[in-house]
C-alpha cells in the first residue's frame, strides 16, 4: 500500500500511521484494551520462549517493553480511536509496533512486529482473550468494592430504622403498612442477587479464545502456547484463565460478554429504582411525602433561594440510563457478529470499559454523599400511617369485606381516621393493627 511516514518522535509504526490517518472519528480507545494487550503481548513472548520457537533476548525485549507500556510513560503512542476496523487490528499493531520500536531504542534488540511481537498470535484471538480479562481486572478494582459497601449500608439502614412502621404503597396509593428497615430489605436482597449474576458472568468469561489464532484452528501456534499464556496471565493478574476448549465460540460469539453486560444492566434496573423510590419518598420539604430526609450537598436552584434538589440520585439515574443505553448497544454488536468473527469488538471493550466504570464511581459518590445519610422524619411518618385508610385491611377478618368498605368510604368523604370512621359503622369493634 505504499510507504506512511511517521514522525521521529513517535514509536509506533507504518501500520499505526495510516490508521491514525484513515480514522478520525470519536475517542481514543481505552487505556484498559491497550494495557490488557499489552499483558497479552508479555505472556505470549513467555510462552514462545517456553516452546522454542522465540530466543530468549526476544522474548525478554517484548517482556520489557511491554512493562513500560504498562508504566503508562508510553501513553501517548496510542492515538487510534475505537471507531476502527471491527477486529481491533489496528490497536493490535499499534502495540505490537510500539513494543517493537521500544525493544529497539531501549535495549539495542531488533523485533518485528509481526514475526515476534505477534508470533502464534492474530489480532481476533487476542482481542477475544482481552474482552474476557477487562472485565475481571474493572470489577474487581472499580465496582466490586462499591457494590459491597451499597449491599452494607443497606444492611445497616435495615437494622437501623427496622422498627420504624410507615405506609406501604401500591400503584402510587396507599397499602398495608410495612418498617422502613422491610422497604429496603427488599432493594438489599435484589443487589445481592445482582452482584451473584455479574460474577457468574464473569466465571463464564475465564476461558479465553487465546491460542485459536485467525478463526480457532490455532495456525501458527504452538499446542502448548495457549495454557502457557493463560497460566501468565492467571499469575498477572492473581485471577484464573484458561483456554476455551472451542476456542472457535470465543472469537466468533460474545455471548459471554452479553451475559457480564446484561448483569450490569440489571445492576442499573434496580438502582434506577432506589433512586426513583428515595426521591419520591423525600419529596418536599413541605407539600410532599417527605418521609425520608436526604442530605443536603449543595444549592439546587439558580433563581429559587434555599432549594436543595436530591442530585446524587440524578447523577445516579443518569448513569443508569446510559448503562441500559449501553446494553442495547452491546446487544447489538453481539447479534451480528458474521461467520467466524465478531466484527464489533472495539465496541464491545469500550462499552464494557465504561458502563463498570461508570457504575463504580457513581455508587462511591452515592453511598458517600446520599445514601449513607438518610434520615427519617418520624413525626411525617406516623402522621401518613395514622391517615392510611388501607389500615381498614385488618378489619376485614372480623367485619368482613362489604363492611370494611363502608368504614373506607366514611373516612375518605369525612377526612377523619380509620379508627373513628370505625366507631361510627361499628361502635362495638375495636380497631388495632399488628406492627409489620
Amino acid at each position: 500500500m505504499g510507504k506512511e511516514t511517521v514522525g521521529s518522535e513517535n514509536l509506533w509504526g507504518q501500520i499505526t500511521q495510516r490508521n491514525v490517518e484513515n480514522f478520525t472519528t470519536g475517542n481514543l480507545m481505552p487505556l484498559e484494551v491497550i494495557y490488557t494487550l499489552a499483558h497479552v503481548k508479555k505472556a505470549a513472548a513467555v510462552a514462545n520462549q517456553e516452546v522454542g520457537v522465540l530466543d530468549e533476548e526476544k522474548s525478554v525485549a517484548i517482556q520489557r517493553s511491554a512493562d513500560l507500556i504498562l508504566s503508562g510513560k508510553f501513553d501517548d503512542q496510542f492515538p487510534l480511536r475505537v471507531w476502527q476496523t471491527g477486529s481491533g487490528t489496528a490497536t493490535n499493531m499499534n502495540v505490537n509496533e510500539v513494543i517493537a520500536n521500544l525493544a529497539q531504542k531501549t535495549l539495542g534488540v531488533n523485533l518485528h512486529p509481526n514475526n515476534h511481537v505477534n508470533l502464534a498470535q492474530s489480532t481476533n484471538d487476542i482481542f477475544s482473550s482481552a474482552l474476557n480479562i477487562i472485565p475481571h481486572i474493572l470489577y474487581n478494582q472499580t465496582l466490586e468494592p462499591q457494590l459491597k459497601r451499597l449491599i452494607q449500608t443497606l444492611n445497616e439502614l435495615v437494622t437501623k430504622y427496622k422498627d420504624v412502621v410507615k405506609v406501604g404503597r401500591t400503584h402510587y396509593q396507599e397499602a398495608v403498612p410495612l418498617s422502613f428497615g422491610q422497604e429496603l430489605g427488599a432493594f438489599e436482597k435484589a443487589f445481592e442477587i445482582t452482584k451473584s449474576h455479574i460474577e457468574t458472568a464473569l466465571d463464564q468469561m475465564r476461558a479465553l479464545g487465546i491460542g485459536g489464532t485467525a478463526v480457532g484452528t490455532g495456525v501458527n501456534a504452538h499446542p502448548d502456547f495457549a495454557s502457557i499464556v493463560c497460566k501468565q496471565l492467571s499469575a498477572y493478574y492473581s485471577t484464573e484463565f484458561y483456554p476455551d476448549e472451542n476456542p472457535f465460540y470465543q472469537i466468533s460469539n460474545k455471548t459471554a460478554v452479553g451475559y457480564y453486560h446484561s448483569a450490569l444492566k440489571e445492576l442499573s434496573l434496580t438502582l434506577n429504582k432506589l433512586g426513583n423510590d428515595l426521591r419520591l419518598l423525600s419529596m418536599g420539604p413541605r407539600s410532599g411525602i417527605r418521609e425520608l430526609i436526604l442530605p443536603a450537598n449543595e444549592p439546587g436552584s439558580s433563581i429559587m433561594p434555599g432549594k436543595v434538589n436530591p442530585t446524587q440520585i440524578e447523577a445516579l439515574l443518569q448513569v443508569c440510563a446510559a448503562v441500559i443505553g449501553n446494553d442495547m448497544t452491546v446487544s447489538i454488536a453481539i447479534s451480528n457478529g458474521s461467520l467466524q468473527l465478531n466484527t464489533y469488538m472495539p465496541l464491545l471493550a469500550t462499552k464494557l470499559v465504561e458502563s463498570t466504570q461508570l457504575l463504580g464511581q457513581v455508587l462511591e459518590n452515592f453511598i458517600d454523599n446520599c445514601l449513607s445519610g438518610i434520615t427519617v422524619d418520624k413525626e411525617q411518618i406516623q402522621h401518613n400511617l395514622e391517615n392510611n385508610l388501607m389500615l381498614v385491611t385488618y378489619l376485614t377478618s372480623e367485619i368482613g369485606y362489604d363492611l370494611a368498605t363502608e368504614v373506607t368510604k366514611l373516612a375518605l368523604k369525612e377526612d377523619i381516621s380509620i379508627h373513628d370512621a370505625l366507631k361510627k359503622v361499628c361502635p362495638n369493634t375495636k380497631f388495632s393493627y399488628p406492627l409489620p
